[in-house]
């Protein structure tokens, strides 16, 4: 799904150099592996003074202790509170719109937490609620990733693409 993610990506116009890829699989586009480190590296470094981003997360998630957190790789995760921090420092120093999609079980979560504060324009869209699952079956050909990133491919707003996929599930 993540190189589907890339490919409709490419195809609405954007350059190689302008997206930084991070996938536990190898294949095209890929800038390195997923890993807490290389997520921190791409929200830390290399995004800083990017004046819009579009951040889609996808794996396992899961709620620990009142937070949620989405699987970087089998040994790391990445809580929505670090997330959030990360967040608030690119928009801080540059950055006015930034959407974030998580595609995980109990993505919800990052809604509360990952939310907009002060003057910050932040979109911020969750597969499945706080409390459910995230729906993948035939290999995440029925998913909600699948009918979000089909419908942005098609060349609908995010807002539509959400709906449409929401709908689906």
């Amino acid at each position: 799904l993540s190189q589907f993610v890339y490919q409709t990506l490419r195809y609405r116009g954007f350059s190689s150099d302008n997206i930084y890829f991070l996938s536990c699989e190898t294949g095209t586009g890929v800038d390195a592996a997923s890993s807490f480190n290389n997520i921190k590296t791409a929200l830390t470094t290399w995004a800083q003074g990017s004046p819009n981003l579009f951040i889609y997360l996808i794996d396992h998630g899961q709620e620990q202790s009142s937070n949620v957190y989405v699987r970087c790789n089998e040994t790391d995760v990445l809580y929505a509170s670090t997330l959030n921090q990360w967040l608030d420092d690119l928009q801080n120093s540059g950055t006015s719109l930034l959407t974030l999609v998580v595609d995980c079980c109990q993505s919800g979560g990052f809604l509360n937490k990952c939310h907009a504060t002060g003057a910050q324009q932040r979109i911020v869209i969750g597969s499945a609620d706080a409390k459910e699952p995230a729906f993948f079956s035939a290999g995440g050909l029925i998913s909600f990733t699948e009918a979000f990133v089909n419908a942005l491919y098609s060349g609908l707003t995010i807002g539509h693409s959400f709906d449409l996929a929401a709908g689906a599930m």
